[in-house]
């Protein structure tokens, strides 16, 4: 069995029955690695902005979040055009990340026989979500909404 160890140690492996670090190495090792993990698992649920935007919006419109309406809360919340390529590449990634699931619809006579596609939070991307809104929220802590304005003025 071969164990590979991070490069600040200056190890390339450790092979059964060879040592090659000091024992009171171990810890500091041990400690390092814990921290890169816990590190690397919270990075998972950070979000972009436009990942944030979207998993909000598809939260909010619940059943009612497809393509179509999807782009159009975006774009009155935004007060600017969001593009549907902007949307769908988003989605697609969201999608693949699996913070959002996707279900198909019946077919509807006014899009031609085509099928919307309705997207829903799933349990990974409502926690993903939530430790987006916990950044924001410690992100402005303390500063109240009127002080982004005094500066302006000053």
């Amino acid at each position: 069995m071969q164990t590979c160890l991070i490069a600040a140690f200056g190890f390339k492996s450790i092979k059964k029955n060879e040592t090659f670090l000091r024992p009171e190495s171990y810890k500091e090792m041990i400690i390092s690695l814990n921290f890169s993990i816990i590190i690397r698992s919270e990075r998972m649920r950070e979000l972009t902005k436009t990942e944030e935007i979207l998993l909000v919006t598809i939260w909010r419109l619940k059943k009612e979040a497809y393509g179509v309406k999807i782009r159009q809360h975006i774009s009155r919340a935004l007060g600017k055009e969001f593009t549907y390529g902007n949307l769908y590449s988003a989605l697609h990634q969201l999608t693949a990340k699996k913070y959002v699931i996707t279900n198909i619809g019946e077919t509807v006579p006014s899009r031609r026989g085509r099928r919307r596609i309705f997207y829903a939070l799933s349990p990974d991307g409502f926690r993903a979500l939530e430790s987006a809104r916990e950044v924001n929220d410690k992100l402005w802590m303390g500063i109240p909404r009127f002080a982004l304005n005094n500066e302006k003025k000053g």
